[in-house]
């Protein structure tokens, strides 16, 4: 699954700028969406960039160890 939400979310980088695809901003929203849907935090800032989503209100704990927790 982690594979699959940093490939998910470099679809998205892709086809936001054309990389090796036609830009689509439609598609790229698609993939960011489906990568922030798993947990990818790049991906809701993308959206966030791109005015998909409001401002994230996602509060995270560090802990020991380097290890964190949403809140």
């Amino acid at each position: 699954v982690v594979e699959n939400l940093h490939a998910e979310y470099n679809l998205g980088r892709c086809y936001e700028n054309g990389i090796g695809v036609e830009q689509d901003y439609d598609e790229a929203v698609k993939w960011y969406d489906k990568a922030m849907k798993h947990g990818n935090f790049k991906a809701r800032e993308a959206l966030e960039r791109l005015g998909k989503v409001p401002p994230s209100t996602i509060h995270v704990k560090i802990q020991k160890g380097g290890t964190w927790e949403i809140l």
